[in-house]
């Protein structure tokens, strides 16, 4: 069974898994703090390496990267909305998509709705408190689940190979990468 073995490859690389990704956030935090999201770049090409993405699902995942890190403008569809549309598109056809660049457009997806939400006005006549504080930009957070999706995804893949065991990875990254962003904290560095 698949999912029994992929189960099973989960709990024997647990604590080894454990260990990178903590390991990673702890060689992060000594390095310089950086106010903006790393490049990404790299970053993809080494997933997509690590992964085994294919040229096609890697261009879809590039998208959702340069979606993300794309200001909005007033002539132009909102970069959240099309993250959306696109993690859409690409969720009707899942049986021909890998399944990482899915868990990553899934998590970009998520982020991008939440940030849309917070962005809509109060259906009560008053402002949230999003509207009125000056707390970090709604992209930025989506910009910070995205990179530390794909920043997570590298670090468990230097442990396993198990598709399964690199989207947890990708998924804990996300989760302390838009923690540390909304928290107002910069960037982390994962490597």
């Amino acid at each position: 069974m698949t999912g029994t073995a992929n189960l099973t490859s989960l709990a024997t690389t647990a604590g080894r898994a454990h260990g990178v990704l903590v390991g990673s956030l702890l060689r992060g935090s000594r390095k310089p703090a950086r106010s903006t999201a790393p490049p990404m770049d790299k970053p993809l090409a080494e997933l997509r390496d690590a992964a085994g993405i294919s040229k096609q699902d890697f261009e879809q995942l590039a998208q959702i990267v340069r979606l993300a890190n794309t200001k909005p403008t007033k002539t132009q569809p909102d970069p959240l909305q099309q993250i959306r549309d696109l993690d859409e598109a690409l969720q009707r056809k899942a049986k021909s998509v890998h399944p990482l660049v899915l868990a990553i457009s899934s998590i970009a997806s998520d982020s991008a709705s939440t940030a849309l939400k917070a962005k809509a006005p109060a259906t009560n006549g008053t402002k949230s408190k999003r509207q009125d504080s000056k707390s970090v930009s709604l992209g930025a957070v989506v910009v910070a689940d995205i990179a530390g999706a794909v920043l997570g995804g590298i670090a468990m893949s230097k442990v396993s190979n198990d598709t399964v065991d690199i989207m947890i990875g990708a998924a804990i990254g996300a989760v302390f990468s838009s923690q540390q962003v909304a928290g107002g904290h910069p960037f982390p560095v994962f490597d």
